[in-house]
């Protein structure tokens, strides 16, 4: 699957109107960021929706294992470019 490049994917949209406070607790969603508090929600049998990753941007080995172990898991990938 070829990553998103635009900023107006309606996939794309709907993540950006998490950072409303509002709209998370509309909806009952959240975002992570960052590897270490996706491998805390992963390893604590949290229930993660989808994984967000710019592969270009994964510049170490444990973000590559992350990945790795959410596909291994079942978690839907959404591959971004870096410039979204």
């Amino acid at each position: 699957m070829d990553p998103i490049t635009s900023t107006s994917n309606p996939q794309i949209k709907l993540i950006r109107k998490l950072k409303d406070r509002k709209y998370r607790a509309e909806s009952n969603l959240f975002f992570l960021e960052g590897v270490r508090i996706v491998i805390e929600a992963l390893e604590a049998g949290q229930w993660v929706t989808q994984l967000i990753v710019a592969r270009d941007l994964l510049g170490s080995t444990k973000a590559v294992e992350v990945v790795e172990e959410a596909e291994h898991k079942g978690v839907p990938i959404l591959e971004v470019s870096k410039e979204v």
